[in-house]
């Protein structure tokens, strides 16, 4: 081994052993590396923040889509309707022999649930839209009455529902002028398709209404306010100005957030880089100067030194010789387009090793020396034929230019 190699190699392990634990922690942070559980952190937050930003897309949607069909705004299947008439002022309503309270005056709001229309019972309370061109298909349909599906009612809520969105069905009949009405249900019908009809009254009427409502059409059914306030109260919250402008602004915090994180992040990337760059050109430095190596070096003697290196110990070798750790684009050139020069440096330096080997392994001094000489001199023959080979390729690409 070559007296630059060792020094080389014993500096090296000196920077090593020397290069502070923080320092090597930066440096995983600027080649992206991160703990498990850092990663994990990450993840979560970021799939909170996605999931965020699509519950308020989601409610913006519904706010406009029941502005602009002028429907009730719900939120988790529930919503708030505000009577604006007397037929259902009447404090109780017979039906079938069987009386049910009633007493609904103009102004008064009540609370509905989405329900199956099919567990319905005579006596329910019930939100619909009237919807012209269903009325007059429902009088020309075949109906009998029937039972409820299920003894009690079903309360239910859709996953549309649940962000606050109707039916295409609710939104078209609204969007063509279908009025909304609260009555109550008189008597449950199904025609030969199967589908579902119910005939509704005003407690103020002696008779049932004319119509038969489509089970498309019904909104919900009344449940008691003091059970669903909490609800209420988010869905007067959400879908007042003040809601939907902080809404509105949630997403946009939230992406505006990000950004500016990210930023300080590459900031303190930055900030890390140098500082490590700093620490590692200080520690190198120091290093290089007590043994009289490295950056010292004229730039011939540093690629002769480069050139001894082994593959693996390359990156280490410019490290120590270069200032800013990089393998110049000198050195580059030096290394793919002078391979040929190399040869012979590399030979020479096989060749001390080879000798120095023998005399360690204690191998007589004269053949040593002579097997030294015959290589050196075999060494220097092929350089010259290298050089005769570089001259006569120059001479062929020189002669076959003029003679184009």
């Amino acid at each position: 081994m070559s007296t630059n190699t060792r020094k080389y190699k014993q500096t090296a392990q000196k920077l090593k052993n020397k290069y502070s634990r923080e320092s090597k922690i930066n440096e995983q942070k600027l080649c992206g590396e991160e703990s498990v559980a850092k990663k994990s952190i990450r993840i979560v937050l970021s799939i909170f923040v996605l999931l965020l930003v699509m519950i308020c897309a989601l409610l913006c949607i519904s706010a406009l889509l029941n502005s602009i069909h002028n429907t009730p705004n719900q939120l988790f299947g529930v919503f708030s309707i505000q009577s604006s008439s007397d037929v259902m002022s009447k404090e109780e309503i017979e039906i079938d022999n069987n009386t049910y309270p009633s007493g609904i005056s103009n102004g008064d709001k009540l609370t509905f649930h989405k329900v199956n229309p099919r567990s319905l019972q005579k006596g329910d309370i019930i939100a619909f839209y009237t919807y012209t061109p269903s009325i007059t298909v429902a009088n020309t349909l075949q109906k009998s009455e029937v039972a409820p599906a299920l003894p009690t009612q079903q309360l239910i809520t859709p996953l549309p529902a649940f962000w606050g969105f109707s039916s295409s069905t609710v939104y078209t009949a609204a969007k063509n002028g279908a009025t909304l009405n609260i009555r109550h249900v008189t008597k449950l019908l199904a025609d030969e398709s199967g589908k579902w009809w119910f005939q509704t009254q005003a407690s103020q009427n002696a008779s049932p209404d004319l119509w038969f409502i489509d089970e498309d059409y019904i909104l919900g059914v009344n449940v008691p306010t003091t059970q669903y306030s909490t609800a209420l109260g988010i869905v007067s919250f959400v879908y007042s100005v003040g809601g939907l402008i902080i809404i509105m602004l949630i997403p946009i915090a939230v992406i505006a957030g990000m950004c500016v994180q990210s930023d300080i992040y590459k900031k303190q990337l930055k900030t890390l880089e140098l500082d490590v760059i700093e620490q590692k050109r200080k520690l190198t430095d120091k290093i290089c100067v007590i043994n009289k190596i490295g950056f010292r070096m004229d730039e011939p003697t540093k690629l002769k030194v480069l050139s001894q290196a082994q593959k693996s110990e390359m990156n280490t070798y410019i490290s120590l010789l270069w200032r800013d750790g990089k393998k110049p684009q000198k050195a580059i050139e030096y290394a793919h387009k002078n391979k040929l020069k190399l040869y012979p440096t590399r030979k020479l330096c096989a060749l001390n090793n080879e000798c120095e080997t023998r005399y360690q392994n204690g191998e007589d001094i004269d053949e040593i020396s002579k097997h030294y000489l015959d290589t050196k001199t075999q060494i220097y023959e092929q350089k010259k034929n290298i050089k005769q080979k570089r001259k006569l390729a120059k001479s062929i690409v020189k002669s076959s230019k003029a003679k184009s």
